[in-house]
């Protein structure tokens, strides 16, 4: 699944909760998705999750400015114990974790309806 941002100003930091069903999903791999600086994103892997809940997290680093526009924040590989999953992954504002985004000021970036975006990029 890729995990994306839209149209943003100033995006320094972010953190995005992703609930998920653990019974029938597996987190198997998060890789960055450069928007916001190169360096892995900082994860909360399957097996630490709490209550089928992935914590994701980024940001860049030292006195620099933060991103503007879109772009890809990670990408989430989950494999599958049934073919026939009844939830698919979702991003969550506030369960356990907040799902935030910051500005180079660390102040809150508000989220929108398409401010974040979860979306299936393969599905055998």
């Amino acid at each position: 699944m890729a995990l994306d941002v839209n149209n943003v100003t100033d995006l320094y930091g972010w953190q995005v909760a992703i609930a998920y069903n653990s019974s029938q999903l597996k987190v198997l791999e998060i890789t960055s998705g450069g928007f916001v600086g190169d360096d892995f994103p900082f994860f909360v892997n399957s097996t630490d999750s709490i209550e089928d809940l992935l914590l994701i997290a980024g940001c860049l680093h030292g006195e620099v400015p933060g991103k503007n526009g879109s772009g890809k924040l990670a990408t989430i590989v989950f494999g599958y114990f049934t073919e026939n999953y009844d939830d698919e992954p979702k991003i969550v504002p506030r369960k356990v974790f907040e799902t935030l985004l910051s500005d180079s000021k660390l102040r809150n970036i508000p989220i929108g309806n398409s401010t974040l975006t979860l979306t299936i990029i393969g599905k055998p």
